[in-house]
């Protein structure tokens, strides 16, 4: 009996069985980062997963990010732990990434900083428009009905790119209007010179 007991702690304490969706994602970050073996950070994974298959959206996020092969220019990173050398023992997981950003694409109660990113991976391809269900454009027109500089700036350097320049024109000056956007001033500089 009191073995058994002692048993069932160490497995708790090793495996987080016990632990909630938050406690498992800490734990599963954090043996994933701190990895020196596969084996710890197929522990550190399997927690992390248990946490997003259960819903938890902290740990769909950290697993989606986790999942990508690399982090692209100007992704906003939600968790900075998710960087090259927590990837170094993870199992290939791409298809998994595809499903964890079409769950979080799907939602209506996103963080802006999700949005925006769903929109840069998508504008560098490493994810797949019709895995996700939409654009780079439609996820950063979402951001820019909500006045958020990131989603205007964006849209900007579309219809610059698509010689719309005079529409450009106003989404970098609305951009840098909303503020926390100065590349916004440097190319509405470009124009106005």
């Amino acid at each position: 009996m009191i073995l058994t007991a002692i048993l069932g702690l160490w497995l708790n304490a090793r495996y987080c069985l016990l632990c909630t969706d938050s406690q498992k994602l800490d734990r599963g970050l954090e043996l994933v980062v701190a990895a020196e073996s596969e084996n710890e950070a197929r522990r550190g994974w399997g927690m992390l997963s248990r946490a997003a298959d259960n819903g938890h959206m902290p740990a769909v996020i950290a697993r989606a990010e986790l999942s990508l092969p690399h982090l692209p220019d100007r992704y906003l990173k939600i968790y900075p732990e998710a960087g090259k050398n927590a990837r170094r023992y993870l199992p290939d997981a791409q298809k998994q990434s595809a499903i964890d950003w079409r769950l979080l694409a799907q939602r209506n109660d996103l963080d802006e900083n999700i949005l925006y990113n769903l929109g840069v991976l998508l504008r560098q391809e490493l994810l797949q428009e019709e895995d996700i269900g939409g654009t780079a454009e439609d996820f950063f027109q979402r951001l820019a009905e909500n006045n958020n500089p990131f989603g205007l700036f964006a849209l900007g350097q579309q219809l610059h790119l698509g010689g719309d320049y005079r529409k450009a024109a106003n989404r970098f000056t609305a951009a840098f209007a909303a503020g926390r956007h100065p590349e916004a001033a440097i190319f509405m500089g470009d124009y106005h010179l």
